[in-house]
């Protein structure tokens, strides 16, 4: 009896242990996740929503970056060097020609036009470049330099003419005036003095290379100043 009931005990057990592998052959445990994000439903698409959204939240402030890299003193150096060697152009042919000797004018009213165009058009490739923002102080910056670099290449120019490329057309050119202001009935000697006077004045090359240069710096200042109340666009940061 006591054989006979062990030997039910071990039928039995091995025919539970028959059951459980069974049961488990037909329902597999499910594979361990890698990442402990795949429990969690989903969690994997938010956190790339919430990534792309950090991303377009950092996009402004890198162009920000970007923008504020570019010198508006800087970038107006080479319109004023191309304005200046526009100047000089302009000189060298009035001397050449003999319109400079005989008083013409109307050339040096071309290069008035050609200033206001060069500064107009320089401040509005900064702002095409700056990724089309423009402040009002950018845009004065840029201006004034084209103007102050004018000058002074025009200034380079001035003193190699009166020191080596004719030294004696200043006189030369007083001379010419004093004539013509003797052929006006209406001009007394008192005027012609006062007259004469202030072109001896003018005629260092020192001082009229000042003068120039005060003067192209108050203009470009107008004109800058008035481009950019036109053309400002100012980022917005937020």
């Amino acid at each position: 009896m006591v054989e006979n009931s062990g030997k039910a005990s071990v039928i039995q057990h091995s025919k539970l242990q028959l059951k459980v592998i069974n049961f488990f052959s037909k329902n597999p445990f499910p594979p361990r996740p890698e990442n402990k994000l795949d429990l969690i439903p989903n969690c994997k698409v938010l956190l790339s929503l919430r990534t792309n959204q950090k991303n377009n939240y950092r996009q402004p402030n890198q162009t920000l970056m970007e923008t504020q890299q570019l010198s508006p003193g800087k970038f107006g150096v080479n319109y004023g060097l191309i304005l200046g060697v526009i100047l000089v152009l302009i000189s060298v042919i009035m001397y050449v020609t003999g319109m400079q000797l005989a008083g013409e004018q109307w050339p040096i009213y071309l290069f008035y036009l050609i200033f206001l165009i060069t500064i107009f058009y320089a401040i509005s490739q900064f702002k095409k470049k700056n990724g089309n923002f423009l402040k009002l102080g950018e845009a004065i910056k840029c201006g004034l330099i084209v103007g102050i670099i004018s000058a002074l290449v025009f200034g380079v120019y001035t003193l190699i003419f009166n020191y080596v490329i004719d030294p004696g057309f200043t006189a030369q050119m007083m001379e010419v005036q004093r004539e013509k202001m003797m052929e006006n009935p209406n001009m007394t000697e008192e005027m012609m003095d006062q007259s004469m006077k202030f072109m001896e004045m003018f005629s260092s090359p020192w001082v009229l290379i000042a003068f120039w240069l005060a003067m192209s710096a108050f203009f470009a200042l107008i004109y800058s100043l008035i481009a950019g109340l036109i053309m400002k666009k100012e980022m917005n940061q937020y």
